[in-house]
């Protein structure tokens, strides 16, 4: 799917930031409706629709930042600030995981 979102990126003259925008909100919400979700509940369309949304908008965020990045930087330092934004991504990713763990941890040792 991020291959036909990187094409659709490349032959807008929609300003990115706001396909980067949308993209963002779209995921965020879609990955939030977990939360309208309760205990026993059976029907499983909310989640199925949801995570769909979320896949596709989230396959729009990737490239919209490379997109800007090069039109930021240009296309000699692309690879080297596009590089430090993956890597400072998974580091951030770690960090998530683990104050995750560590919060599930120490709110429920039990389990």
């Amino acid at each position: 799917m991020q291959t036909f979102a990187g094409d659709i990126i490349d032959k807008t003259t929609v300003d990115r930031r706001h396909f980067l925008t949308a993209a963002s909100i779209l995921t965020a919400v879609s990955a939030s409706t977990i939360l309208f979700v309760r205990q026993g509940n059976q029907d499983h369309q909310l989640i199925f629709i949801s995570k769909i949304i979320e896949g596709i908008s989230s396959s729009f965020i990737g490239p919209c930042l490379a997109a800007l990045t090069l039109a930021t930087f240009g296309p000699h330092h692309f690879d080297t600030v596009m590089a430090s934004n993956i890597l400072w991504g998974h580091i951030g990713s770690i960090a998530a995981a683990g104050i995750a763990g560590w919060v599930a941890y120490g709110m429920y040792p039990d389990i």
